[in-house]
């Protein structure tokens, strides 16, 4: 009768931790990811904030300028951006209507919350101020140009309370 040798079962043994990762190099690995990723958290937190702020300061400008390029289509009436406390409106000057917006037909209001801008919800406008004053609008002429700001009474009610 032929009889088959079993392995030592101390071979065996060996043989199975030579495939397995300890408990130890499990725990250290763990550590050192852990690491990596809180030191990266942080700044790709202050990338997201920074490119919203961008990008509400862009939409401000085109705002800003769509303003103004309406005054050159309608010279004999005037446009203006209104701000308000964490938001603007662009308006018509003459009739105090609110601008419509190309895209969608809406009102020209923008406060970064709501709306076609929502995803700027951490933007806030605390103030907006012209050689050193808070100013409240800023109208534009058929030429495009500036019109002087209105300046508010104080700086305070353009800046929203905490």
């Amino acid at each position: 009768m032929l009889q088959t040798r079993r392995p030592h079962s101390s071979r065996l043994i060996s043989r199975r931790r030579a495939l397995a990762f300890t408990l130890f190099e499990l725990s250290l690995c763990l550590l050192i990811i852990g690491t990596i990723a809180a030191a990266l958290v942080p700044i790709i937190g202050n990338n997201i904030r920074s490119s919203r702020l961008r990008t509400a300061a862009n939409v401000l400008a085109a705002d800003i300028d769509f303003c103004a390029s309406t005054c050159i289509g309608k010279p004999s009436s005037p446009a203006a951006v209104s701000f308000g406390v964490n938001k603007y409106t662009l308006l018509d000057v003459n009739s105090g209507n609110t601008l419509t917006h190309p895209m969608d037909g809406g009102t020209y209001i923008n406060d970064f919350e709501t709306g076609r801008n929502a995803q700027l919800t951490d933007v806030k406008i605390k103030s907006v101020t012209s050689a050193g004053n808070a100013v409240t609008a800023l109208t534009f002429d058929s030429t495009a140009n500036p019109s002087s700001p209105q300046i508010c009474s104080s700086p305070s009610s353009t800046t929203p309370s905490p």
